[in-house]
């Protein structure tokens, strides 16, 4: 028995790694923004709200349901009332006493405050599935943000690395010459400072990957166990951008944001309308059925049951409620206002937030185009360098020099590109879809 038990133990911790054992993810742009919007947990929030506001929308149209309300009670007389006549008394009532009975009510107008009612939480309801749009773009762009970040650091490393091996190289090679006594001391610290430069920007840059990549994991609803790495190239091509006046014309029509509001205009346009039934007449129709039985058996027989069945129709008007209505109907006048001037003042920042961006984006693919160019001379100013210092008619500091510029060239034409792509993604957010 002590064997079977180690046996099965072992297998258990046998097994144990393998089944905790990290996934791997490769994921392209795509495919991380498919994920963010499948499993991003912002998103499972803002339909959960819009999962309670189709609770709303039932809850308004239950209103003008009919409402039917079951009774029924069972007394017992443990010790009867008496009643005494003439000095003798007699016993009231049974032994058992049973009633039951059924009860409709059905409105039948109340000034139209059911419909205005639905309409409200229907409104509601649009405006949650706006919502839900708002947080899907949202987390689009923070996955695309995210995604190029590291594709963009990614690129930084690996030019940071370049300009750290080919300095490495250049002082080995100083280290060689200052021990024939062809270099001097001057030469060899300054080669030293350039390399031991570089390295904590190699480990800052990486440890900044560390955090996005993190950051990335939780945009994705990825365990921080996994492994996550992503295949996507890091190469800007520019798109057609329309006009900006078309562009906030698209904002106005498509903002998922703006939309919410509107829809939240169109709400409380209808809670002015709940609150004016307040003034008007409310009928009502009631339908009623009453069953009575009482015998000192365990059942009553037939001559001691009887039910009876009736239907009313009520009409109630409010006279005068201490102005009640009038104080209720100007408040949701005040909270339609209210909800005016919010929707004109995000109508404004919207169209205010495509024309930055738009301009952003211009002056990213202008500073793009510029870095291009300068990149390019770099990498020739590199080539002449490496040529003139073979032939001695540069120094060791001058060739560095010329290192260091190509490297600061390409990180520059790197943020430009990392400029565009974000400044892209803004735009589609900002005008709440694709370009």
């Amino acid at each position: 028995m002590r064997k079977i038990i180690f046996h099965i133990a072992l297998l258990l911790t046998l097994a144990l790694p393998a089944a905790s054992s990290a996934a791997t993810w490769q994921l392209t742009l795509d495919q991380a923004v498919e994920r963010g919007l499948e499993e991003n947990r912002d998103i499972f929030v803002a339909k959960e709200r819009l999962t309670e506001l189709e609770g709303l929308k039932g809850e308004a149209r239950a209103e003008g349901l009919p409402q039917l309300t079951g009774t029924a009670s069972y007394q017992r007389m443990w010790r009867k009332p008496k009643i005494f006549i003439q000095g003798q008394f007699f016993n009231v009532g049974t032994d058992n006493n049973y009633t039951a009975g059924a009860t409709v009510n059905q409105l039948l107008w109340d000034g139209g405050r059911v419909m205005k009612a639905l309409k409200a939480a229907k409104s509601e309801m649009a405006r949650g599935i706006e919502n839900v749009r708002d947080a899907e773009e949202a987390v689009r762009l923070q996955v695309k943000q995210t995604y190029f970040e590291i594709l963009y650091t990614d690129k930084v490393i690996d030019v940071l690395n370049r300009e750290l091996n080919q300095l490495r190289s250049h002082l080995s090679s100083i280290q060689t010459r200052y021990a024939q006594g062809v270099d001097s001391d001057y030469t060899l610290m300054r080669q030293e400072v350039q390399v031991s430069n570089i390295e904590p920007q190699i480990i800052d840059a990486r440890r900044n990957r560390t955090l996005l990549i993190n950051g990335l994991k939780i945009l994705l609803a990825i365990p921080p166990e996994d492994e996550l790495s992503l295949s996507g190239g890091f190469d800007y091509r520019a798109r057609s951008i329309p006009q900006v006046s078309e562009l906030m014309e698209k904002a106005r029509q498509q903002r998922p944001d703006l939309a919410a509001e509107k829809l939240r205009e169109k709400s409380l346009q209808q809670n002015v309308g709940i609150e004016k039934a307040g003034y008007m007449p409310k009928f009502n129709f009631q339908a009623q059925w009453q069953w009575q039985g009482q015998s000192d058996s365990a059942w009553p027989s037939a001559p001691e049951r009887t039910d009876v069945f009736y239907s009313t129709v009520s009409l109630s008007w409010p006279i005068f409620d201490g102005l009640k209505t009038h104080s209720r109907v100007q408040q949701a006048k005040a909270r339609l206002m209210q909800q005016q001037y919010m929707t004109s003042q995000l109508e404004d920042s919207v169209l205010r937030d495509v024309q930055d961006v738009y301009e952003t984006l211009m002056r990213a693919r202008e500073t793009l185009a510029s870095q291009v160019k300068s990149l390019d001379l770099a990498k020739k100013s590199t080539a002449i360098a490496g040529e003139r210092f073979e032939t001695g008619l540069m120094s060791q500091i001058e060739l560095n020099d010329t290192i260091n510029a190509q490297a600061t060239a390409e990180q520059n034409y790197l943020r430009a590109a990392f400029d565009c792509m974000t400044a892209e993604a803004a735009l589609e957010k900002a005008i709440g879809g694709e370009l």
